[in-house]
């Protein structure tokens, strides 16, 4: 029966995902009918090797930044007596559930209420400001995970011959690098695909470059050789990070694991508490509250208005998903 449903999988992966790649690659070869190289010659020209290497660099500053707040929270959510940590875990995590585009857009709004706020936002470091915030949740969720999966019983030998911070760094962290890697890539491969943010704050990167081709110029076979430098440049990620997992010494787990070691604050609970909650209603609440503010900016007729005309799209949505 296994090996049924593993057959059907396959065949279903190969049918939805990669025939239609394959056909797709297999057409940016041809030219009215001809084999050529010309689509992938020109994806190493000037203007698109400066685009990969701003995408990039974005992309690496987005991915570090999510990871080490995401790292961060994570750790004082996981394996400290913070109080109201289940609240605050859920908390952090709706940026993951509000479109990109939308929290751009917000950032937008709220930014030009300040002098230079547009100079800002408008610009690679607006990207990498609202990508971080969007992808910090990412990383707590599988930081986190990795965490709690640590084995206790390693933490409390390590404790036995030294203090806590040694045994972080010695014992826990080691431990702990390949949800650090994980997140890391995951947040770098989804920084470098974004398109909506880029595209709204007026950032040329690769994807940006992939659209225009796409819809401006109407340049199909260039646009998909541009989309396989971006495939290649995610899978080498993906496989490398799977290299690097299989080889690497992953989480210790077992039934004792599941009981995580937690660090009893004292002095420092409420200083740290009132991080948490600068933290949320800055990057979390400020564009929410932004969006609700714009959307009754008028009173609740423009609201009902928009949501009259959008229902049947909303119901599409809906179903969709």
């Amino acid at each position: 029966m296994k090996k049924l449903i593993y057959i059907g999988a396959t065949v279903l992966f190969a049918f939805l995902i990669l025939l239609p790649l394959l056909l797709m690659i297999t057409s940016s070869f041809f030219e009215h009918g001809v084999f050529t190289l010309h689509n992938y010659l020109n994806i190493l020209n000037k203007n698109n090797l400066l685009l990969l290497f701003r995408s990039t660099v974005l992309s690496f500053a987005v991915a570090t930044l999510s990871t080490l707040i995401g790292g961060f929270f994570a750790f004082t959510l996981t394996k400290t007596n913070l109080p109201m940590r289940g609240g605050l875990k859920l908390l952090f995590l709706i940026p993951l559930f509000i479109s990109p585009y939308i929290l751009a857009v917000s950032w937008v709004d709220f930014f030009i209420l300040f002098k230079n706020g547009a100079q800002f936002i408008y610009g690679p470091a607006g990207v990498i400001f609202v990508l971080s915030l969007i992808l910090v949740p990412l990383s707590i969720i599988i930081i986190s995970s990795g965490l709690i999966n640590v084995d206790t019983r390693l933490e409390e030998a390590g404790l036995m011959m030294a203090d806590y911070r040694t045994t972080l760094v010695k014992i826990v962290l080691p431990l702990l690098k390949p949800a650090i890697v994980s997140s890391f890539v995951l947040s770098f491969v989804l920084a470098i695909s974004e398109f909506s943010v880029p595209a709204f704050l007026s950032v040329n990167m690769l994807t940006t470059e992939i659209f225009m081709q796409f819809s401006a110029f109407y340049n199909y076979d260039l646009a998909v050789a541009n989309s396989m430098l971006l495939i290649v440049i995610c899978i080498s990620l993906l496989m490398a990070e799977r290299y690097y997992l299989a080889e690497a010494p992953f989480f210790s787990v077992s039934a004792k694991s599941s009981i995580s070691k937690k660090i009893e604050l004292e002095k420092s609970k409420y200083p740290l508490l009132f991080i948490h909650f600068s933290y949320l209603t800055f990057a979390v609440l400020t564009p929410v509250i932004v969006l609700a503010l714009q959307s009754f900016n008028d009173g609740p007729t423009l609201f009902l208005k928009a949501f009259t005309i959008l229902s049947a799209v909303m119901i599409d949505s809906l179903l969709y998903a």
